[in-house]
Protein backbone atom coordinates (compact mmCIF):
# COMPACT_ATOMS: atom_id res chain seq x y z
CA UNK A 1 0.00 0.00 0.00
CA UNK A 2 2.83 2.42 0.80
CA UNK A 3 4.35 1.85 -2.64
CA UNK A 4 0.95 2.32 -4.27
CA UNK A 5 0.33 5.64 -2.56
CA UNK A 6 3.61 7.04 -3.87
CA UNK A 7 2.68 6.44 -7.49
CA UNK A 8 0.62 8.83 -9.59
CA UNK A 9 -3.02 7.73 -9.53
CA UNK A 10 -4.38 7.99 -13.09
CA UNK A 11 -7.77 7.05 -14.52
CA UNK A 12 -7.96 6.13 -18.22
CA UNK A 13 -11.40 6.06 -19.87
CA UNK A 14 -12.30 5.33 -23.48
CA UNK A 15 -15.07 3.60 -25.40
CA UNK A 16 -12.50 1.29 -27.01
CA UNK A 17 -10.68 -1.19 -24.76
CA UNK A 18 -7.69 -1.33 -27.14
CA UNK A 19 -7.23 2.45 -26.81
CA UNK A 20 -7.35 2.19 -23.02
CA UNK A 21 -4.69 -0.50 -23.08
CA UNK A 22 -2.52 1.43 -25.53
CA UNK A 23 -2.55 4.47 -23.28
CA UNK A 24 -1.87 2.40 -20.18
CA UNK A 25 1.17 0.86 -21.86
CA UNK A 26 2.67 4.33 -22.28
CA UNK A 27 3.19 4.71 -18.52
CA UNK A 28 5.62 2.67 -16.40
CA UNK A 29 3.99 0.97 -13.44
CA UNK A 30 6.88 2.05 -11.23
CA UNK A 31 5.64 5.66 -11.44
CA UNK A 32 1.97 5.39 -12.41
CA UNK A 33 -0.92 3.38 -11.03
CA UNK A 34 -3.42 3.27 -13.90
CA UNK A 35 -7.07 2.40 -13.36
CA UNK A 36 -9.00 1.72 -16.56
CA UNK A 37 -12.61 1.46 -17.68
CA UNK A 38 -14.71 1.75 -20.84
CA UNK A 39 -17.84 3.01 -19.06
CA UNK A 40 -18.59 6.62 -18.12
CA UNK A 41 -20.70 5.70 -15.08
CA UNK A 42 -18.07 3.22 -14.00
CA UNK A 43 -15.43 5.95 -14.16
CA UNK A 44 -17.58 8.31 -12.06
CA UNK A 45 -18.08 5.57 -9.50
CA UNK A 46 -14.31 5.04 -9.30
CA UNK A 47 -13.85 8.77 -8.71
CA UNK A 48 -16.09 8.57 -5.67
CA UNK A 49 -13.53 6.37 -3.91
CA UNK A 50 -10.14 7.40 -5.33
CA UNK A 51 -8.48 10.79 -5.67
CA UNK A 52 -6.99 10.62 -9.14
CA UNK A 53 -4.35 13.15 -10.12
CA UNK A 54 -4.96 12.70 -13.85
CA UNK A 55 -8.06 11.58 -15.77
CA UNK A 56 -7.82 10.85 -19.50
CA UNK A 57 -11.18 10.60 -21.25
CA UNK A 58 -12.60 11.03 -24.78
CA UNK A 59 -14.54 13.95 -26.16
CA UNK A 60 -17.47 11.55 -26.69
CA UNK A 61 -18.50 8.72 -24.36
CA UNK A 62 -21.21 6.09 -24.82
CA UNK A 63 -24.30 7.36 -23.05
CA UNK A 64 -22.79 10.67 -21.91
CA UNK A 65 -21.27 13.73 -23.53
CA UNK A 66 -17.65 14.50 -22.81
CA UNK A 67 -18.61 17.84 -21.25
CA UNK A 68 -21.15 16.22 -18.92
CA UNK A 69 -18.55 13.66 -17.86
CA UNK A 70 -16.02 16.42 -17.25
CA UNK A 71 -18.50 18.41 -15.13
CA UNK A 72 -19.49 15.44 -12.98
CA UNK A 73 -15.94 14.18 -12.75
CA UNK A 74 -14.60 17.52 -11.52
CA UNK A 75 -17.25 17.58 -8.81
CA UNK A 76 -15.92 14.25 -7.51
CA UNK A 77 -12.20 14.87 -8.11
CA UNK A 78 -11.90 18.67 -8.06
CA UNK A 79 -8.10 18.64 -7.96
CA UNK A 80 -7.63 16.18 -10.83
CA UNK A 81 -6.26 17.25 -14.20
CA UNK A 82 -8.58 16.17 -17.03
CA UNK A 83 -7.05 15.50 -20.44
CA UNK A 84 -9.47 15.06 -23.35
CA UNK A 85 -8.88 12.66 -26.26
CA UNK A 86 -10.23 14.00 -29.55
CA UNK A 87 -9.84 13.41 -33.27
CA UNK A 88 -9.51 16.18 -35.82
CA UNK A 89 -13.27 16.45 -36.44
CA UNK A 90 -13.96 16.86 -32.72
CA UNK A 91 -12.22 20.22 -32.44
CA UNK A 92 -15.39 21.97 -31.29
CA UNK A 93 -15.95 19.42 -28.52
CA UNK A 94 -12.31 19.72 -27.43
CA UNK A 95 -12.58 23.52 -27.27
CA UNK A 96 -15.77 23.21 -25.23
CA UNK A 97 -14.01 20.86 -22.80
CA UNK A 98 -11.12 23.30 -22.39
CA UNK A 99 -13.57 26.10 -21.68
CA UNK A 100 -15.17 23.93 -18.99
CA UNK A 101 -12.01 23.18 -17.08
CA UNK A 102 -10.09 20.49 -18.97
CA UNK A 103 -6.33 20.87 -18.57
CA UNK A 104 -5.48 19.93 -22.14
CA UNK A 105 -6.37 18.01 -25.27
CA UNK A 106 -4.62 15.04 -26.88
CA UNK A 107 -5.41 14.58 -30.56
CA UNK A 108 -5.68 11.17 -32.17
CA UNK A 109 -3.72 9.47 -33.55
CA UNK A 110 -1.27 10.07 -30.73
CA UNK A 111 2.30 8.98 -30.16
CA UNK A 112 3.35 7.62 -26.73
CA UNK A 113 5.79 10.53 -26.37
CA UNK A 114 3.00 13.05 -26.90
CA UNK A 115 0.65 11.59 -24.34
CA UNK A 116 3.43 11.17 -21.76
CA UNK A 117 4.52 14.79 -22.29
CA UNK A 118 0.93 16.00 -21.80
CA UNK A 119 0.60 14.10 -18.53
CA UNK A 120 3.98 15.30 -17.21
CA UNK A 121 3.01 18.87 -18.09
CA UNK A 122 -0.21 18.80 -16.09
CA UNK A 123 1.54 17.10 -13.17
CA UNK A 124 4.06 19.94 -13.02
CA UNK A 125 1.22 22.47 -13.21
CA UNK A 126 -0.46 20.70 -10.30
CA UNK A 127 2.68 20.84 -8.20
CA UNK A 128 3.10 24.56 -8.81
CA UNK A 129 -0.55 25.22 -8.05
CA UNK A 130 -0.37 23.16 -4.88
CA UNK A 131 2.66 25.11 -3.69
CA UNK A 132 0.84 28.39 -4.34
CA UNK A 133 -2.23 27.13 -2.49
CA UNK A 134 -0.13 26.05 0.47
CA UNK A 135 1.52 29.45 0.66
CA UNK A 136 -1.79 31.24 0.22
CA UNK A 137 -3.19 29.17 3.07
CA UNK A 138 -0.17 29.96 5.23
CA UNK A 139 -0.41 33.63 4.37
CA UNK A 140 -4.09 33.92 5.23
CA UNK A 141 -4.03 31.64 8.26
CA UNK A 142 -0.84 33.14 9.69
CA UNK A 143 -0.57 36.67 8.41
CA UNK A 144 -4.20 37.54 8.84
CA UNK A 145 -3.76 36.89 12.55
CA UNK A 146 -0.26 38.30 12.83
CA UNK A 147 0.04 41.18 10.39
CA UNK A 148 -1.69 43.61 12.73
CA UNK A 149 0.69 42.66 15.52
CA UNK A 150 3.64 42.87 13.15
CA UNK A 151 2.71 46.35 11.99
CA UNK A 152 2.17 47.51 15.57
CA UNK A 153 5.62 46.28 16.50
CA UNK A 154 7.36 47.69 13.44
CA UNK A 155 5.68 51.06 13.85
CA UNK A 156 7.08 51.24 17.40
CA UNK A 157 10.57 50.71 16.01
CA UNK A 158 10.56 54.27 14.69
CA UNK A 159 10.46 55.68 18.22
CA UNK A 160 13.78 57.08 19.51
CA UNK A 161 15.88 54.50 21.39
CA UNK A 162 13.20 51.85 20.92
CA UNK A 163 14.46 48.28 21.42
CA UNK A 164 11.47 46.90 19.54
CA UNK A 165 13.28 45.62 16.44
CA UNK A 166 15.84 43.74 18.51
CA UNK A 167 13.10 42.27 20.67
CA UNK A 168 11.02 41.25 17.69
CA UNK A 169 13.86 39.54 15.86
CA UNK A 170 15.19 37.84 18.99
CA UNK A 171 11.70 36.44 19.51
CA UNK A 172 11.37 35.22 15.92
CA UNK A 173 14.85 33.71 15.91
CA UNK A 174 13.99 31.79 19.08
CA UNK A 175 11.66 29.59 16.99
CA UNK A 176 14.83 27.89 15.73
CA UNK A 177 17.05 27.05 18.67
CA UNK A 178 20.13 26.60 16.46
CA UNK A 179 19.49 30.00 14.91
CA UNK A 180 18.77 31.79 18.21
CA UNK A 181 20.04 35.39 17.90
CA UNK A 182 21.08 34.64 14.30
CA UNK A 183 19.73 37.92 12.96
CA UNK A 184 21.40 39.95 15.71
CA UNK A 185 24.75 38.29 15.01
CA UNK A 186 24.38 38.77 11.26
CA UNK A 187 23.59 42.44 11.76
CA UNK A 188 26.82 43.01 13.70
CA UNK A 189 28.95 40.97 11.30
CA UNK A 190 27.33 42.68 8.33
CA UNK A 191 28.21 46.11 9.73
CA UNK A 192 31.82 45.08 10.31
CA UNK A 193 32.08 43.63 6.79
CA UNK A 194 30.44 46.68 5.20
CA UNK A 195 32.87 49.02 6.96
CA UNK A 196 35.79 46.95 5.68
CA UNK A 197 34.32 47.13 2.16
CA UNK A 198 34.34 50.93 2.33
CA UNK A 199 30.58 51.16 2.57
CA UNK A 200 29.22 54.65 3.30
CA UNK A 201 29.17 55.33 7.06
CA UNK A 202 25.97 57.33 6.66
CA UNK A 203 24.20 54.27 5.25
CA UNK A 204 25.46 51.78 7.83
CA UNK A 205 22.51 52.22 10.27
CA UNK A 206 20.00 51.39 7.53
CA UNK A 207 22.09 48.41 6.40
CA UNK A 208 22.09 47.20 10.02
CA UNK A 209 18.28 47.38 10.13
CA UNK A 210 18.07 45.58 6.79
CA UNK A 211 20.27 42.77 8.06
CA UNK A 212 18.24 42.50 11.24
CA UNK A 213 14.94 42.18 9.36
CA UNK A 214 16.07 39.94 6.49
CA UNK A 215 14.05 36.88 7.60
CA UNK A 216 10.90 38.69 8.75
CA UNK A 217 8.93 36.80 6.09
CA UNK A 218 9.47 33.55 7.98
CA UNK A 219 6.57 34.45 10.26
CA UNK A 220 4.47 32.57 7.68
CA UNK A 221 6.63 29.45 7.54
CA UNK A 222 5.36 26.68 9.83
CA UNK A 223 7.65 25.54 12.62
CA UNK A 224 7.30 21.98 11.30
CA UNK A 225 9.26 23.10 8.23
CA UNK A 226 11.67 25.48 9.97
CA UNK A 227 12.63 22.85 12.54
CA UNK A 228 12.62 19.81 10.26
CA UNK A 229 15.83 17.89 11.00
CA UNK A 230 16.07 16.21 7.59
CA UNK A 231 16.17 17.44 4.03
CA UNK A 232 13.14 19.47 2.93
CA UNK A 233 10.93 18.15 0.15
CA UNK A 234 10.72 20.27 -2.98
CA UNK A 235 7.26 21.38 -1.93
CA UNK A 236 8.48 22.43 1.53
CA UNK A 237 11.43 24.26 0.00
CA UNK A 238 9.07 26.19 -2.27
CA UNK A 239 7.15 27.30 0.82
CA UNK A 240 10.38 28.44 2.52
CA UNK A 241 11.45 30.35 -0.61
CA UNK A 242 8.36 32.51 -0.38
CA UNK A 243 9.68 34.19 2.80
CA UNK A 244 11.75 36.54 0.63
CA UNK A 245 8.71 37.88 -1.23
CA UNK A 246 6.64 38.07 1.93
CA UNK A 247 9.37 39.92 3.81
CA UNK A 248 9.57 42.44 0.97
CA UNK A 249 5.80 42.81 0.95
CA UNK A 250 5.66 43.51 4.69
CA UNK A 251 8.63 45.87 4.89
CA UNK A 252 7.79 47.88 1.78
CA UNK A 253 4.53 48.90 3.49
CA UNK A 254 6.34 50.45 6.48
CA UNK A 255 7.62 53.88 5.34
CA UNK A 256 10.64 54.06 7.64
CA UNK A 257 11.70 50.47 6.86
CA UNK A 258 11.31 50.43 3.07
CA UNK A 259 15.11 50.41 2.71
CA UNK A 260 15.12 46.96 4.34
CA UNK A 261 12.73 45.49 1.76
CA UNK A 262 15.45 44.94 -0.87
CA UNK A 263 17.67 42.81 1.36
CA UNK A 264 14.64 40.79 2.50
CA UNK A 265 13.75 40.12 -1.13
CA UNK A 266 17.19 39.41 -2.59
CA UNK A 267 19.33 37.90 0.17
CA UNK A 268 19.09 34.44 -1.45
CA UNK A 269 20.11 35.60 -4.91
CA UNK A 270 23.47 34.28 -6.20
CA UNK A 271 25.95 36.20 -8.32
CA UNK A 272 25.91 33.43 -10.96
CA UNK A 273 22.14 33.85 -11.44
CA UNK A 274 21.00 30.57 -9.88
CA UNK A 275 19.46 32.03 -6.72
CA UNK A 276 15.90 33.04 -5.92
CA UNK A 277 13.36 34.58 -6.24
CA UNK A 278 14.41 36.18 -9.57
CA UNK A 279 17.70 34.53 -10.54
CA UNK A 280 19.55 37.86 -10.58
CA UNK A 281 23.23 38.04 -11.52
CA UNK A 282 25.92 40.03 -9.70
CA UNK A 283 25.41 43.48 -11.20
CA UNK A 284 21.65 43.28 -10.67
CA UNK A 285 22.00 42.43 -6.97
CA UNK A 286 22.42 45.39 -4.64
CA UNK A 287 25.74 45.80 -2.83
CA UNK A 288 23.84 45.61 0.45
CA UNK A 289 22.42 42.20 -0.43
CA UNK A 290 25.82 40.95 -1.63
CA UNK A 291 27.50 42.01 1.62
CA UNK A 292 24.68 40.54 3.66
CA UNK A 293 24.78 37.16 1.87
CA UNK A 294 28.37 36.58 2.95
CA UNK A 295 27.75 37.59 6.58
CA UNK A 296 24.57 35.51 6.72
CA UNK A 297 26.21 32.35 5.39
CA UNK A 298 29.18 32.69 7.73
CA UNK A 299 26.86 32.76 10.73
CA UNK A 300 24.67 29.91 9.45
CA UNK A 301 27.71 27.68 9.02
CA UNK A 302 29.12 28.39 12.48
CA UNK A 303 25.77 28.33 14.30
CA UNK A 304 24.35 25.28 12.54
CA UNK A 305 20.87 24.43 11.36
CA UNK A 306 18.35 21.73 12.35
CA UNK A 307 19.83 19.58 9.56
CA UNK A 308 23.50 20.60 9.95
CA UNK A 309 25.84 20.69 12.94
CA UNK A 310 27.83 23.87 13.69
CA UNK A 311 31.19 24.11 11.98
CA UNK A 312 34.32 26.08 12.77
CA UNK A 313 35.21 29.55 11.57
CA UNK A 314 37.99 27.99 9.47
CA UNK A 315 35.43 25.75 7.77
CA UNK A 316 33.16 28.75 7.15
CA UNK A 317 36.03 30.60 5.50
CA UNK A 318 36.85 27.60 3.34
CA UNK A 319 33.21 27.26 2.21
CA UNK A 320 32.90 30.96 1.36
CA UNK A 321 36.17 30.84 -0.58
CA UNK A 322 34.93 27.76 -2.47
CA UNK A 323 31.73 29.53 -3.50
CA UNK A 324 33.40 32.85 -4.27
CA UNK A 325 32.34 34.10 -7.71
CA UNK A 326 29.45 31.64 -8.01
CA UNK A 327 27.23 32.08 -4.98
CA UNK A 328 28.98 35.10 -3.49
CA UNK A 329 30.56 38.30 -4.73
CA UNK A 330 34.29 37.53 -4.98
CA UNK A 331 35.32 41.02 -3.87
CA UNK A 332 33.18 40.83 -0.74
CA UNK A 333 34.50 37.35 0.08
CA UNK A 334 38.08 38.59 -0.28
CA UNK A 335 37.39 41.34 2.25
CA UNK A 336 35.64 38.91 4.59
CA UNK A 337 38.67 36.62 4.60
CA UNK A 338 40.77 39.47 6.07
CA UNK A 339 38.58 39.61 9.20
CA UNK A 340 40.41 37.86 12.03
CA UNK A 341 38.93 35.22 14.32
CA UNK A 342 39.27 37.65 17.19
CA UNK A 343 37.28 40.38 15.43
CA UNK A 344 34.63 37.87 14.43
CA UNK A 345 34.36 36.60 18.00
CA UNK A 346 34.05 40.14 19.34
CA UNK A 347 30.95 40.72 17.21
CA UNK A 348 29.34 37.60 18.73
CA UNK A 349 30.20 38.68 22.26
CA UNK A 350 28.68 42.07 21.57
CA UNK A 351 25.44 40.34 20.54
CA UNK A 352 25.33 38.52 23.88
CA UNK A 353 25.72 41.84 25.69
CA UNK A 354 23.00 43.39 23.55
CA UNK A 355 20.69 40.49 24.27
CA UNK A 356 21.30 40.76 28.02
CA UNK A 357 20.35 44.44 27.79
CA UNK A 358 17.01 43.41 26.29
CA UNK A 359 16.03 41.17 29.19
CA UNK A 360 14.23 43.87 31.21
CA UNK A 361 11.97 44.57 28.25
CA UNK A 362 10.75 40.97 28.19
CA UNK A 363 9.21 41.76 31.59
CA UNK A 364 7.31 44.79 30.30
CA UNK A 365 3.48 44.98 30.45
CA UNK A 366 1.51 42.90 27.98
CA UNK A 367 0.49 45.98 26.01
CA UNK A 368 4.10 46.29 24.85
CA UNK A 369 5.43 42.77 24.78
CA UNK A 370 2.20 40.96 23.85
CA UNK A 371 2.49 41.49 20.08
CA UNK A 372 6.07 40.20 20.19
CA UNK A 373 5.04 37.00 21.93
CA UNK A 374 2.22 36.41 19.46
CA UNK A 375 4.61 36.85 16.52
CA UNK A 376 7.16 34.46 17.95
CA UNK A 377 4.68 31.63 18.54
Amino acid sequence: MERLRKRVQMLIVDNDRSVVEAIQNCFPSSRYHCTTTTRAEGALELMKHTRFRVVISPARLHGMSGTAFLHRGRMRNPHAAFLVLANQVEGTLAAEALQNGASGCIYRPFEPEDICASVERVLKQQELRLTEEIFDTLSTATLRKRVEHLHNVLQQSELPNSPTLDLLIAGLDSRQSEMNLHSLRVRNLCVLLAERCGYSKEKVPKLAESALLHDIGKIAVPASILLKPGKLTQQEFEVVKQHTRLGHQVLSRIPHLQHAADVALSHHERVDGTGYPFGLTRDSISLEARIFAVADTADVITAGRPYSLPRTMAQARAELARCSGSQFDADVVDVFLTISDQEWQLTREEVRRQYQALQPFFKQPAAFIGPLQQLAQ
